[in-house]
């Protein structure tokens, strides 16, 4: 039963909306138009608010002082007071599909924060401070217009997960090899010509998606991702790949489709038994680069498309 002063709140923060919230049930999947509450314990901990075209933030909101996860999807809402610092205990923040044009710096100070989703809006800049929020876990930045990427991101010493394809971005900064728990990196669909040497540092690193960007060339320190399991750089000016003694143990997928590619070397085109290379997709033209066995096994297997 939800506490006096919660009831209140939540009874401002519909006539704000527009728009009842119920106790979440456990079924409900959050779609548009539903608005929701988590309580447990006599604390209100979640909230969401979705598919609703309202124009401000919902002051309401920051009166819940024990919130773990606030989510404000699909609305009209541009601007995050700065009063959402109030919500210390915040550990999970989507306010993906909005119309906001900047991250205000006071969500740097949210510092249990361990997920950030603001994809689909209009930022074009991602702050240094954003390194002030340690915590981070997920950065989930995709559908925006940020152009770069700051040298400071690989400060956040816990993040797993760094969503940032169908931006504007140039670069990665050198720091990026830093991110030691990083798990996920999603840069396709940008501007990015250069892969940085420290990729390679990049011990946990499972998914590395580069694809549908200007990238000439790639790092031989790839050799060095020993947990990478997928590798997608479709659609780059790739004219070769690295010559590499061995590829990563734990690769098991290659895309090389649409790349003027020039040169393969022979730990990719020479069969060999040992591989746990399952899939390599690359355009037919480039078929002669491979030794006949490894045309023969690739056929056999399925898994060669070019």
């Amino acid at each position: 039963m939800v506490q006096k002063t919660n009831k209140k709140i939540i009874g401002l923060l519909e006539k704000q909306i527009g728009k009842e919230l119920k106790q979440y049930n456990g079924k409900d999947k959050g779609g548009p138009g539903e608005c929701f509450y988590v309580e447990e314990k006599n604390s209100i901990n979640a909230i969401r608010i979705q598919g609703f075209k309202i124009r401000e933030f919902p002051s309401s909101v920051l009166n819940l002082k024990d919130l773990k996860r606030l989510s404000i999807i699909y609305t009209n809402i541009n601007k995050i007071p700065t009063s959402i610092k109030q919500l210390s205990k915040l550990e999970g923040l989507q306010l993906q599909r909005n119309q906001l044009i900047e991250i205000p710096i006071s969500i740097m100070n949210l510092s249990k924060l361990k997920s950030l989703n603001i994809e689909n809006n209009f930022i074009k800049r991602l702050p240094e401070k954003i390194v002030n929020i340690n915590s981070l876990e997920v950065l989930a930045i995709r559908f925006n217009n940020i152009q770069s990427l700051p040298e400071s991101i690989g400060l956040l010493k816990n993040l797993e997960y760094l969503l940032a394809s169908r931006n504007n971005i140039f670069n990665i900064p050198e720091s990026i090899g830093n991110l030691k728990k990083l798990h996920t990196l999603m840069l396709d669909h940008n501007q990015i010509r250069k892969v940085p040497e420290s990729i390679g540092n990049l011990q946990n690193l499972k998914i590395l998606i580069l694809s549908y960007n200007q990238i000439k060339e790639l790092p031989k320190s790839i050799a060095n991702l020993s947990k990478l399991q997928t590798l997608e750089l479709f659609h780059n000016n790739l004219s070769s790949f690295p010559e590499l003694s061995k590829l990563p143990e734990n690769l098991h997928t290659i895309d090389l489709a649409e790349n003027p590619i020039e040169q393969l070397p022979d730990v990719l085109t020479t069969y060999r038994a040992e591989s746990n290379l399952k899939k390599i997709i690359i355009d037919s033209e480039y078929n002669h680069f491979f030794d006949e066995k490894a045309q023969q096994y690739w056929a056999d297997s399925g898994r060669y498309r070019i």
